[in-house]
């Protein structure tokens, strides 16, 4: 034990050594400070456009507004899909009669047993692939964290200076839109990374997050899951939190703090309604991010998250 704590420590004093996890933490956090101009914006964010979308998730898959385009789309697609099962119904049964005629007078009679088993064994193979699938999209919950990854991306798209990396001499604005998440541990935090989340599905993501918060948890994922971000969401509301300020993950400009979501009286045309909100706090670089830059990012989000039209739009 060296002097210094020697000098901290009392005998009724615990001694808790740092652990690897614990080292990295503090000293990616110390550079994050001292290497980056950093300031947060914080706004009130109605979602119950948001909370309506979740809800739509929950119950079913939610479905964009439905316009005279969008419904002619609709019967047009579901049109088609029926004209070629039927096609495709017809030209299997043709095509069975012809191998059974030609199999008939050319093939032995080892050869069409092999062939009839192997149609069985591919046949069985597509059942139990297709249960599988099933099973999994029966399973498989929409979070409000899937969401939020998803619609931070598509906002990210429309401000990419937040999706941006800074240089000495310039600003590299990155092409690919790796979103974070900030997993808490008993011992510290980890921030698996979801790649190109503006062009996932929010299946696709929903589908990786529950692969990926557990693993994390679990202490199980590669370098190569938690590297390449572009920018991070901290969600402390599932803690009870209004509001706080995060800490950039640097070389990332941004990173978005989500506090818990709680009822707020706003005025309406037949007096007070209690509105669901939360606090959205925006810790950005300011060598990168001016702040009308960094409020223009929250107005895109808050748009969002208060019309479950404008929500679906955005994010299907």
């Amino acid at each position: 034990m060296n002097n210094n704590l020697n000098k901290e420590k009392t005998e009724r004093d615990k001694l808790i050594p740092l652990s690897s996890m614990r080292r990295v933490i503090a000293s990616r956090m110390m550079h994050s400070i001292q290497t980056s101009a950093q300031y947060t914006l914080s706004r009130e964010a109605c979602v119950s456009g948001l909370m309506e979308f979740k809800r739509a998730c929950k119950e079913g898959a939610p479905t964009r507004a439905c316009t005279p385009e969008l419904a002619q789309e609709s019967v047009y697609e579901e049109n088609r899909e029926l004209a070629q099962e039927s096609v495709h119904e017809e030209n299997r049964e043709l095509a069975q009669e012809s191998v059974h005629e030609e199999n008939r007078e050319l093939a032995q009679e080892s050869v069409c047993e092999e062939n009839r088993e192997l149609a069985k064994k591919l046949a069985l193979k597509q059942e139990q692939e297709q249960e599988q699938e099933q099973e999994q999209e029966q399973s498989l919950t929409i979070s409000l964290t899937d969401i939020l990854v998803k619609a931070c991306a598509v906002a990210l798209k429309q401000n990419p200076l937040l999706n941006a990396k800074w240089l000495d001499d310039a600003i590299v604005i990155k092409e690919e839109v790796n979103v974070g998440i900030a997993v808490a541990l008993e011992k510290g935090l980890l921030v698996p990374v979801i790649h190109d989340a503006n062009k996932r599905t929010l299946k696709d993501i929903a589908c990786e997050t529950k692969d990926l918060i557990p693993r994390a948890r679990a202490g199980k994922l590669s370098s190569a899951e938690m590297s390449g971000g572009t920018f991070t969401i901290s969600n402390l509301g599932t803690s009870g939190i209004d509001a706080f300020t995060p800490i950039l993950n640097t070389p990332e400009v941004a990173i978005l703090g989500i506090g818990r979501i709680r009822r707020i009286p706003t005025q309406a045309d037949n007096g007070i309604e209690w509105m669901p909100a939360m606090v959205l706090s925006l810790t950005l670089d300011h060598r990168v991010v001016d702040g009308a830059v960094g409020a223009k990012f929250l107005d895109t989000l808050c748009d969002m998250f208060v019309d479950p039209v404008k929500m679906s739009d955005a994010i299907l």
